[in-house]
């Protein structure tokens, strides 16, 4: 649960934070460095988190159903998920 954690406050940095600053780089040409910096902080604890705990790569956002797979002519071979 750490790690997650620490995943979803790298995300928040990399992309909440760095769109920030890299939309003030428009007004303000320094936010540009700050726009970098919080990118590297956010993808190096994002690297961290990932080191710690590789599973939190398999977390997907949605639940899978079904799987389609073609064949080598290109019909579909079906396989259900779940319940």
């Amino acid at each position: 649960k750490k790690d997650a954690s620490l995943l979803f406050l790298s995300v928040i940095i990399v992309s909440v934070l760095g769109m920030l600053f890299y939309l003030l780089y428009i007004f303000e040409t320094v936010f540009i460095l700050f726009s970098n910096f919080a990118m590297i902080v956010g993808l190096l604890i994002f690297t961290i988190a990932i080191i710690r705990e590789p599973k939190l790569l398999y977390i997907l956002p949605f639940t899978v159903y079904r799987i389609v797979i073609k064949d080598k002519e290109g019909h579909p071979f079906l396989l259900k998920m779940g319940h």
